[in-house]
């Protein structure tokens, strides 16, 4: 992992060098064109309808989050002097309860299961965690448990409502209360490394 003015570097599970940053007014075309790329399953599971576009007063939200109350993150590759967006993390404290944040992740199809929206939740997580929050939740549509899997492995807690699970991902102040599994020990490891590179600092 490298750290230069916000942007953060760290390669995925195949090698791939990934880049991270906080979003910004500059980054709404990468986020429509990224947009485009998303299967019509993924756009189902993630915005629960079908869309052909993000609405404009989306973008504008996810472009000018203050980073505070409103976490919003992006990932990008560069290749030839050009940048793609490939995956959007964010979270919204909740007006109703200070201690919790609803959060929710998107990667475009292509470079689904590398390693980003792991990378994605683990930055939203430790920002949360430097936040003082106690919770994450989100929802997940039933048909995608695969994802909802994987924050069973964090410790979470899964109810399900109708179509959709609600999730609720404790934010541990020690990561020893993480569960003991393959997936932990990896969510950990990144977040030691954005401890060390003093991500909230």
């Amino acid at each position: 992992m490298s750290n230069q003015k916000g942007l953060f570097k760290i390669r995925g599970k195949d090698g791939t060098l990934f880049q991270f940053k906080p979003l910004e007014p500059s980054d709404k075309e990468y986020i429509r064109e990224g947009f485009k790329k998303l299967s019509e399953k993924t756009v189902y599971t993630r915005f629960f309808s079908f869309m052909k576009e993000l609405p404009e007063e989306q973008l504008i939200e996810l472009t000018h989050a203050d980073q505070k109350q409103h976490v919003n993150w992006g990932c990008f590759i560069e290749s030839k002097r050009k940048r793609t967006g490939i995956g959007i993390g964010r979270y919204c404290i909740c007006d109703q309860d200070k201690d919790r944040a609803e959060m929710a992740i998107t990667v475009i199809d292509d470079f689904q299961n590398k390693g980003v929206g792991t990378i994605l939740l683990a930055i939203l997580y430790y920002m949360a965690l430097c936040a003082g929050l106690s919770y994450l939740t989100g929802y997940i549509l039933v048909e995608n448990w695969k994802f909802a899997v994987r924050f069973l492995k964090l410790g979470a807690t899964i109810t399900r409502s109708g179509s959709e699970y609600e999730i609720e991902l404790p934010v541990y102040k020690d990561f020893n209360e993480f569960p003991e599994n393959h997936y932990s020990r990896l969510f950990i490891q990144i977040l030691k490394e954005l401890k060390k590179q003093d991500f909230c600092g």
